[in-house]
């Protein structure tokens, strides 16, 4: 089984090229998929670009 690449806030904001304060601000917000590792916000790549998709057309 191939290990899920996470990314950071800063890593999720830039790949949605929004700055990080608006990204801690909405991501919540906006439902994108997140979970905790430790104290550590994460967020899948996988799940992130499958949100993104949806967001087409909105």
């Amino acid at each position: 089984m191939a290990t899920p690449v996470l990314l950071t806030p800063k890593e999720a904001a830039t790949l949605l090229s929004v700055s990080l304060s608006t990204f801690y601000t909405n991501y919540q917000d906006w439902g994108i998929p997140y979970f905790r590792v430790g104290k550590h916000l994460r967020f899948k790549l996988s799940e992130l670009e499958l949100w993104l998709e949806g967001q087409r057309g909105l």
